[in-house]
């Protein structure tokens, strides 16, 4: 087990802040990071509750947040704005995470330092097949890239602090301001399908993705669907051409039976005039019909699914109205507007499913932006003084932990006198692993991945024969083990090994980065330990 000490010392040299609060929210601990960020010392913060840390927004979001999520044992995270004690605004990624006692602990990222690295983000937007486009909370454009300036026929400087309902034609732009009144000013994304407005006057088609920014601007990442939606209107002309012909029209007497139907029901349905006189449910299901057979109201494009007897499917999008008496007063028939969407269902769902995928390349960037900032942070620590050996393996150690969620890790180096692995740190584990500080490499998993010089990859240790201690692993509930050998210049130096529980087996095993980290790794450690 990892020491009070070891414990204090990771987290006083973590390179997030850490806020920990009573079940009062009141302030137990923070790290010198923590600190250091709000301009407080720890026996000035000591009983104060955590909302004097924050702005005023995002104070009555802690506290909402507290009544909500974190009194029911869940975490989360977002984006708020610590304020110091000199009353300044930083902006921090902010994850918290309830303790069994009622407290809560809260990690946090300074996002300042993400603007050392604006080159290589900035890079990143600029050759980005989307269109992007950034202003400020009253709407003013602070940035566009070359997509964007390239899809509305204006340069950047000509854009510079112009207001972004100039790019969208009439509607979109009433639906820009209506958003913003609603869902933006609430800190809530949105995604919508609307048109830009060139510099020449031209419509322009896209899909648009728009995020709120912690500082109360907005982010828009927009996709152009000019061709797509060419490529669709031709299919739905042919569509139509084909199915759509003529729509099925069908009238029913007040006890709704058919008392006449055109050519294009016969062709939706399958049927020639064996129908009249039977009851609509002849044709759908009575339980699914069942609201429009009950409504005396008009009912638009009620969706339902009409099954042939030879198990065959079709959706079909039906409109009910009535028709009165001449006296107005009774309704002498129903008329029922069928159409045959099958296909077109079927274009929604894949568009939908296009759609889906460009906001999973959206998450993963972030996803990437973490890792950048770990394998930076670790380089950066590589090359200066300030940092001994013990600091860097648990700089590691805990990065691992944090970019892959396992439920343990620990890095080894080799005693070549004695052939044996040393700890040099560990996360994770009680005081009991620490009867495995000293391993012996001979006939080990380790020695193992070394002659294969590839990591080794143990779904159920418990059931491994050369692992040394599994009396240990079946009391931390571990099962599943990624052991990674690292080696300079053909020999083995080093030993990362990654362990998890029955219940996320395969995800250490399916994270390509982590072997491509632990290269990363290995160059550190080279130069370092």
């Amino acid at each position: 087990m990892i020491t009070n000490t070891v414990y204090r010392k990771l987290l006083e040299n973590m390179a997030e802040a850490v806020w920990m609060g009573d079940e009062n929210e009141k302030t137990v601990y923070a790290n010198p990071k923590f600190c250091k960020l709000v301009g407080y010392s720890l026996e000035e913060m000591i009983g104060k509750q955590s909302y004097i840390f924050w702005d005023e927004e995002s104070a009555k979001k802690v506290k909402n947040t507290n009544t909500s999520k974190r009194k029911k044992g869940e975490s989360s995270s977002y984006t708020w704005n610590l304020l110091s004690k000199s009353w300044e605004k930083i902006s921090v990624m902010l994850n918290w995470t309830p303790l069994p006692d009622g407290g809560t602990i809260g990690i946090m990222t300074d996002l300042r330092e993400l603007k050392e690295k604006e080159s290589i983000y900035r890079q990143l937007v600029e050759n980005m097949a989307e269109a992007v486009w950034m202003g400020d909370e009253n709407e003013k454009t602070v940035y566009a890239n070359p997509k964007f300036c390239k899809l509305v026929g204006y340069s950047l400087e000509e854009m510079i602090g112009k207001q972004s309902y100039i790019f969208w034609d009439e509607e979109s732009a009433k639906k820009v301001k209506n958003t913003n009144t609603s869902k933006r000013k609430k800190g809530e994304s949105s995604s919508y399908t609307w048109n830009l407005l060139s510099k020449s006057w031209e419509k322009i088609s896209v899909m648009l993705n728009w995020t709120p920014l912690p500082d109360g601007g907005t982010i828009g990442i927009m996709t152009d669907l000019r061709e797509l939606k060419e490529k669709e209107e031709n299919e739905k002309i042919l569509y139509n051409a084909v199915q759509y012909s003529t729509d099925a029209i069908i009238m029913c007497n007040p006890k709704w039976e058919i008392t006449s139907w055109n050519k294009g029901a016969q062709i939706i349905f399958w049927h020639k005039n064996t129908v009249i006189w039977k009851n609509i449910s002849s044709l759908f299901d009575k339980e699914d019909i069942s609201e429009i057979l009950r409504s005396d109201e008009v009912v638009n494009k009620y969706e339902l699914i009409w099954k042939h007897k030879n198990k065959s499917k079709l959706d079909i999008s039906v409109t009910q109205t009535h028709i009165f008496d001449i006296h107005k007063t009774e309704i002498a028939s129903y008329l029922l507007i069928c159409r045959d969407i099958t296909n077109h269902r079927k274009i929604e769902l894949e568009m939908e499913s296009k759609y889906k995928k460009i906001r999973e390349v959206y998450k993963s960037i972030g996803v990437i932006k973490r890792q950048s900032d770990y394998i930076f942070e670790l380089l950066e620590m590589s090359e200066s003084y300030h940092y001994d050996n013990q600091s860097i393996g648990d700089f590691i150690v805990t990065s691992i932990i944090m970019l892959t969620h396992v439920d343990g890790c620990e890095l080894r180096i080799l005693d070549k006198k004695e052939d044996k692995l040393d700890m040099i740190s560990h996360f994770w584990f009680s005081q009991d692993w620490d009867g495995k500080k000293r391993i012996t490499l001979k006939w080990s998993l380790a020695e193992q991945a070394y002659k294969n010089r590839k990591p080794l990859k143990i779904i159920d240790i418990l059931k491994e024969p050369k692992y040394q201690t599994p009396a240990l692993a079946r009391k931390h509930g571990m099962t599943s083990l990624l052991l990674i050998p690292l080696i300079s210049w053909g020999d083995l130096i080093w030993v990362i090994s990654l362990y998890t529980k029955a219940s996320k087996k395969l995800e250490i095993f399916e994270n390509e980065f982590i072997e491509k980290y632990a290269k990363v790794i290995q160059l550190v450690l080279a130069n370092s330990i």
